[in-house]
């Protein structure tokens, strides 16, 4: 039988490091009665939304160029967390369909991030929401599926996306993904 090596468990350490904390938010949310917060998209409990922050003057820049949808629209950016990392959201349509760039800063370089899915299904269209649920930032999606409500949380753990975990609106249950 072969020996795992240190870099395999510093790896499966992570991973279950990062599965840990996305059940912890859920966790947080469910256990703090904070859910409804989250529906109703406002603050409260455990869960604070991130508001609109300007960022330096290179950031318009790279959003626009990193997806032309942005160019000339008004857009509003959302902090991740202190290491320079955002959202950048704008709306298009008379459904107010939701356009979004995920961008981070990596040893001074803005560089585009890809948004966790949090609709795997894909039946309904989902806006993506900025928010810290114990002081961590994540984004969070609720919607119905298959019937039933469901909400997603996805944290942002410095420079990447840890697992995601949903809540079953209708009875509080959680799983980790």
């Amino acid at each position: 039988m072969r020996r795992a090596g240190p870099i395999t468990l510093a790896a499966l350490a992570l991973f279950m490091a990062n599965k840990a904390q996305a059940a912890d938010l859920c966790q947080q949310v469910t256990a703090s009665h904070s859910l409804q917060f989250l529906l109703d998209e406002k603050s409260g409990g455990v869960v604070q939304m991130i508001k609109p922050a300007s960022f330096p003057a290179d950031v318009k820049s790279f959003v626009i160029k990193s997806d032309d949808s942005f160019q000339d629209q008004e857009f509003q950016t959302f902090p991740l967390g202190k290491d320079g990392a955002g959202l950048a959201v704008h709306y298009e349509g008379s459904e107010a369909e939701q356009y979004t760039v995920m961008f981070d800063r990596v040893n001074g370089h803005l560089v585009k991030a890809d948004p966790p899915n949090l609709n795997p299904t894909a039946q309904s269209y989902r806006n993506l929401w900025p928010v810290t649920i114990g002081g961590a930032p994540a984004l969070f999606s609720s919607g119905d599926e298959n019937g039933k409500p469901v909400t997603r949380i996805a944290p942002w753990q410095g420079h990447a996306w840890g697992a995601i975990c949903e809540i079953a609106s209708h009875d509080n249950s959680q799983t980790t993904k």
